[in-house]
């Protein structure tokens, strides 16, 4: 999970904790970019789009889908909604933060399940 606000990274790593998920947290596209390079195994990949230190969202979602076009993506913006033409090669669930933990455990149930039935 590559969330930038100390505070909200911190928020969102309990929420998935208490909802039963393992969580490796990071604060930077960069490292969590290098955490996956290092082989790091994971099953989602839950990422701010907004990041410090060179890697956004939407690049980190981009390497993990050439990566690996199987796992599942998560991006998460404190705005109202993303820009299309940004995104328009990124496949991901996109959700608004704070995310109610309800709607944030949905989305990744739905996400995991599909995966499981590929």
């Amino acid at each position: 999970m590559a969330v930038d606000e100390p505070s909200l990274l911190t928020m969102m790593r309990e929420q998935l904790e208490n909802l039963g998920y393992q969580v490796v947290p990071v604060r930077t596209g960069a490292a969590a970019w290098n955490l996956i390079e290092s082989g790091l195994a994971f099953d989602i990949l839950i990422s701010d789009i907004v990041m410090p230190g060179g890697i956004g969202g939407y690049e980190l979602a981009r390497r993990v889908a050439r990566k690996d076009p199987d796992i599942p993506i998560i991006l998460l913006s404190g705005y109202a909604g993303h820009s299309d033409e940004v995104a328009s090669d990124v496949t991901a669930q996109f959700l608004t933060k704070p995310c109610p933990p309800d709607v944030l455990d949905k989305a990744l149930r739905t996400l995991l399940d599909q995966r499981v039935k590929r």
